[in-house]
């Protein structure tokens, strides 16, 4: 559990590294676009994040944490495989 764990961590620190000139831009923005439909799921699946540790540490199961880290990459990955990333 802990490797996958520590893969999805390792993935969501590359895409922060890979994208270090967007920081600034997330820095000096005002708001998000909460009317978009990727930032609404974006939204309710960060808003589950700790629900989804708890209950895979006291379980021991790392499906709902992989799970959730797709879900929480797969639109930037889709954004950067498309050239819009």
């Amino acid at each position: 559990m802990l490797y996958h764990l520590q893969v999805r961590h390792s993935r969501l620190c590359s895409i922060e590294e890979n994208n270090l000139e967007l920081l600034p831009l997330l820095d000096e923005c005002a708001s998000i676009p909460e009317e978009t439909p990727d930032f609404a799921k974006l939204s309710n699946h960060l808003c589950r994040f700790p629900e989804v540790i708890l209950s895979t540490t006291e379980k021991a199961e790392t499906v709902p944490i992989s799970s959730l880290s797709y879900r929480v990459i797969s639109p930037h990955w889709q954004s950067y495989t498309s050239g819009e990333g």
